[in-house]
Parts: C-alpha cells; structure tokens; sequence
C-alpha cells in the first residue's frame, strides 16, 4: 500500500514554507491538491516531489 498524500501543515514543513504561501500557490495554480471532507486539503506526494525538483506546474507555459 502506498504512503497517504500530506495534509497542509505536512505539505509545507516537507517545502519550507509557511501554509500561507501553499495556499497562494495552489490558487496561482502552481500546486495540485485535493478536497477530503468539509475543507480539509490534500497534497499528492507526487507534487511534493515535483515541486522539490524545480517541476512547472501542470499546464504552465513559459511566458515569452
């Protein structure tokens, strides 16, 4: 079975950053997550990893 994704505070110790900033990432649209329950909020591990190696968001494109 394998690991359970990070709930917010999990998220941002695992980044180095403080909550806020996660929120103001997913809402620039540079972070998945996903709703469990009322409106608690998950990070897929797969997003922690993507965003640790210098990852663009999903569907980002390079301004120019």
């Amino acid at each position: 079975m394998s690991e359970p994704d990070y709930n917010m505070r999990e998220a941002a110790v695992k980044l180095r950053v403080h909550v806020s900033t996660l929120y103001n990432m997913i809402n620039r649209g540079e972070l998945r997550t996903y709703q469990v329950g009322g409106k608690a909020r998950r990070v897929p591990r797969e997003e922690i990893e993507r965003i640790r190696n210098g990852g663009a968001a999903p569907g980002a494109e390079c301004l120019r």
